[in-house]
């Protein structure tokens, strides 16, 4: 439970005491946000309110809008300000709130009790919506209180039920993979390429898994799902063919009408993909595409003077439809300038599958500076690797996801020549 995992106070305030929000006119600020701390609940306790927590992120266009409507509706921050306690949190810098309260999205707007349980929660709402639900959710905590608590102390007696039951299927191996191709072969569109049939994702796990059993032979079945799913995303509008890298996915199962952000963590997922489909397929053209994503990540996404990788750009439709000479004229979208260990580690990884695919040494390189800065900013000899590092500072740290993939970056540079030092690393 969140509150019973953070006896030890963590420094993960938001960055430089601020909040971020959207780039374009709203009154948002004007809501009175806390950063998430344990003193969120005492107060709620204390004075009786139910917690308002959202849970945006700097690239996201519905946050954007949220911030420019209902978050600047007078009514709203009136009524927000005086019945809640208003808690704000970026969902890239603290991926385990996000990952307990997410409501199916974002923004995500979820409203808690002092014991930190879920009241309610929706995703985007239009502003006259929000305040109907605002005032319901008020109604709702000032006057059934005991109900509510009953209804928390059941939701907590089910968890330790839960918690003391042992999982349930295999253990992990061959089944387990067996079983995730067959699921992928179930929702693989043939026509499309991808998986589903509507909103597509690169779902890069997949596809490095399908790679992975490749490496073992030929089956004719994983080579079409692989090179159909390539060759579409390559070759539609997710794919940015002027400033390279991609987009984080496509609206329509056609790959035609990409949403526009672009993330570290993705196009760090998609070079190792493509350099890897050089190895089994030998392609020059996913070749072209692995350089492509190169090109992105160190022409625009690299820290100037650092050597290591921002987090995210911002989505602007106008922006992306411009060709480069235009580009060139124009205000680029926002860049956030948060570092995150693990998609940095990540992306080392990938540009060390690329050097020793294609021989590129200013990939391995590159890595290798990456791994420099990460190591030396964001590890913690008692505490662990930091989840991000932003404006000087590292926060939160011992996240299970950066820590492996910290370490298979390290094993991947020893591997690749960058020095024994990585393997006392790992």
């Amino acid at each position: 439970m969140v509150t019973e995992s953070n006896e030890e106070a963590i420094p993960a305030p938001a960055p430089s005491g601020s909040f971020r929000f959207s780039p374009r006119p709203n009154r948002a600020g004007q809501i009175k946000w806390r950063p998430w701390d344990e003193s969120i609940f005492q107060q709620s306790g204390k004075e009786n309110k139910p917690v308002l927590l959202a849970i945006s992120a700097v690239w996201c266009h519905w946050c954007h809008v949220m911030d420019e409507t209902g978050y600047s509706d007078d009514e709203v921050i009136s009524l927000i300000n005086e019945s809640f306690i208003p808690v704000r949190v970026d969902s890239d810098q603290r991926p385990d709130i996000n990952f307990r309260y997410n409501q199916g999205g974002w923004p995500t707007l979820a409203f808690l009790t002092a014991d930190s349980e879920v009241i309610t929660g929706a995703t985007y709402i239009p502003a006259d919506q929000l305040r109907r639900l605002l005032g319901d959710v008020r109604d709702l905590y000032s006057g059934n209180r005991q109900e509510i608590q009953m209804a928390v102390d059941n939701i907590r007696e089910q968890r330790q039920v839960l918690a003391k039951q042992p999982p349930e299927g295999p253990a992990p191996g061959p089944a387990v993979a067996a079983s995730a191709l067959e699921v992928a072969g179930d929702v693989h569109d043939s026509e499309f390429g991808g998986f589903g049939s509507t909103t597509k994702f690169p779902y890069a796990n997949v596809l490095s898994l399908i790679m992975m059993v490749l490496s073992e032979g030929p089956i004719g079945e994983l080579e079409a799902m692989l090179t159909k799913t390539l060759d579409a995303m390559s070759g539609g509008g997710m794919y940015d063919r002027v400033e390279g890298g991609f987009f984080r996915y496509s609206t329509n199962r056609e790959w035609t009408i990409p949403h526009f952000e672009k993330m570290l963590e993705d196009n760090a997922a998609l070079l190792s993909v493509y350099a890897e489909a050089v190895r089994i397929t030998g392609s020059k053209e996913y070749e072209t595409v692995a350089r492509d994503i190169h090109r992105y990540l160190t022409t625009v996404l690299l820290e100037p003077g650092s050597g290591v990788f921002r987090g995210s750009q911002n989505a602007d439709e106008d922006y992306y439809r411009l060709d480069l000479a235009a580009r060139k004229e124009t205000r680029a979208p926002y860049i956030d300038p948060t570092v995150f260990a693990g998609w940095n580690a990540l992306a080392a990884s990938a540009l060390l599958r690329a050097f020793q695919v294609m021989g590129d040494v200013e990939m391995r390189d590159r890595a290798s500076g990456v791994l420099d800065f990460v190591w030396e900013h964001m590890w913690d000899a008692d505490r662990g690797l930091n989840h991000y590092y932003y404006d000087g500072q590292a926060y939160l740290p011992g996240m299970l996801g950066d820590t492996a993939r910290m370490l298979t970056a390290c094993l991947d540079a020893y591997e690749s020549g960058v020095g024994e030092v990585w393997l006392d690393r790992a």
